[in-house]
């Protein structure tokens, strides 16, 4: 008699019984004190940058278009976008450790396809100030509720350079505003082109 036949019917018992149990709790076993609040602020927080991501990826093909033709612009957003893309991947890979459920939701469309210099870099500046709140909310939330991790996973690796973007854009938007006609504007296009970029 095969041993298939022996232990034939628990196992086969004991497999639908796992999966069915495995397919009913999705608890992590290795969750430690993450608090519900901050996982799904975690997921919105990933749906906002993968949204500037895209948001900044419509204004680097905007740019290079042939009837706009500005490719300073078009490389400074480029690295915005995956800047951001990365910073989704990161809290991706975070959600992951903590034990978290990743929840992916829609990405809506930009709501332009054309902009001014002004409303381009207006658009990016408040992009990135609810990218800062949404943000200080996580930390403030993990704070409350002694999630010391994911506070400083935030704090340490996201708003110092979120400040620092929201500075770069303000004096940017201020300079383009400043700028007279198109040759002011070719200036900061070249000084864009140009400028270092440094991985955050």
């Amino acid at each position: 008699m095969s041993l298939m036949r022996i232990i034939g019917g628990s196992f086969v018992s004991f497999v639908e019984n796992f999966s069915h149990r495995r397919l009913r709790s999705c608890t992590s076993l290795g969750r430690s004190n993450y608090h519900p609040e901050c996982e799904q602020l975690i997921n919105k927080q990933i749906n906002l940058e993968l949204g500037a991501a895209y948001f900044y990826c419509s204004l680097q093909h905007y740019y290079d278009r042939d009837d706009v033709g500005l490719p300073g612009f078009s490389t400074f957003f480029k690295h915005e976008a995956r800047e951001e893309l990365t910073h989704a991947q990161k809290l991706m890979q975070f959600q992951r450790e903590r034990g978290g459920d990743l929840k992916l939701q829609d990405i809506n469309a930009p709501l332009h396809r054309d902009w001014s210099h002004c409303e381009s870099i207006a658009e990016s500046l408040k992009v990135e100030k609810t990218i800062t709140e949404s943000l200080e909310k996580i930390a403030e939330t993990a704070d409350l509720n002694k999630d010391y991790y994911t506070n400083d996973f935030i704090i340490s690796r996201f708003l110092p350079s979120q400040y620092k973007d929201i500075k770069f854009l303000a004096s940017l938007l201020a300079r383009i505003q400043m700028a007279e006609g198109n040759v002011g504007v070719l200036l900061i296009d070249q000084e864009l082109a140009r400028r270092k970029i440094i991985d955050k």
